[in-house]
């Protein structure tokens, strides 16, 4: 069973992102919770993505330090956004700002983070799940920070994998019941879900997870694979 998710942080395509106080979510995260952070945050910090990592990572920043946080993401609204409502309510509580419907387009600053480019920017057709269109022709805004977030999704690390188990997104590639081709290897969870229109939640992946298992232990018994969801109780 491969269940090795998604540990490697997007870019969000911008100039300048090896600037030195730019942070990609993921390891911001990870590092502070084993207690092996030694990121020292300014004044200012900008979050770029509007999911669940990037609120993990906007509501962390405040208690890191930062005096003003905001949020920066293509969707259009709050209601666009692919993360817990909850969460989102209780970030903005906490003193987050948001501002919605830019990409970052450049990281400005001589070798640090003084400032970002941001630009209009959509999403060309269903939110989340299509191209994103960046209006380059109309003027530049200019966002000042001392640090910023990058938190726009992740990406599975699958060097190791033969490229017939893989999709076209970089995932792994199974059959109905989770299985890779005629192998007795399955694959569950974000690495296999990525992409499918559903979001990438812990729930899901747990449940997906528990399924494939259902028939991984089929197989072991010598009886037939099956593709309906079982109960997670």
């Amino acid at each position: 069973m491969l269940a090795v998710g998604l540990i490697e942080s997007n870019s969000a395509r911008a100039e300048g992102e090896n600037k030195d106080g730019v942070i990609f979510g993921l390891p911001f995260l990870r590092d502070i919770g084993m207690g092996t952070s030694k990121v020292k945050l300014g004044a200012r910090v900008v979050v770029i993505g509007g999911g669940n990592t990037a609120i993990d990572c906007a509501r962390e920043a405040l208690r890191q330090g930062a005096v003003e946080v905001t949020m920066i993401t293509v969707e259009g609204g709050p209601k666009e956004m692919p993360a817990v409502p909850e969460d989102l309510h209780d970030m903005v509580e906490e003193g987050v700002e948001l501002l919605h419907g830019r990409a970052m387009t450049a990281v400005l600053g001589n070798g640090k983070v003084e400032a970002l480019q941001l630009h209009p920017a959509r999403f060309a057709g269903a939110i989340n799940a299509s191209p994103i269109v960046i209006d380059r022709e109309a003027k530049a805004e200019r966002f000042a920070a001392d640090n910023v977030i990058i938190a726009v999704g992740q990406r599975a690390s699958l060097g190791w994998l033969p490229d017939e188990f893989k999709t076209e997104r970089g995932t792994i590639k199974t059959d109905k019941f989770g299985r890779l081709g005629n192998t007795n290897i399955f694959a569950a969870g974000d690495v296999v879900q990525l992409g499918m229109g559903q979001p990438l939640m812990v729930v899901n992946a747990v449940g997906d997870g528990k399924r494939v298992a259902f028939n991984l232990d089929k197989v072991l018994r010598g009886r037939r694979c099956s593709p309906g969801r079982f109960p997670l109780t």
